[in-house]
């Protein structure tokens, strides 16, 4: 799967500005919903909290 069919560039930079620490701040991210906080939500903190 490409990564532009999981995240858009948006999600991206927000991502890598908010630069959260948990689900919770994850799903304030824009584009982020429960559902793709689920799927994706533990592999993307873990590049936030390496």
């Amino acid at each position: 799967m490409k990564p532009f069919m999981v995240f858009k560039d948006e999600q991206i930079d927000e991502l890598i500005n908010v630069k959260p620490k948990n689900k919770e701040q994850l799903l304030e991210v824009k584009g982020f919903g429960k559902i793709k906080v689920e799927k994706y939500g533990d592999e993307i903190l873990n590049l936030f909290n390496i």
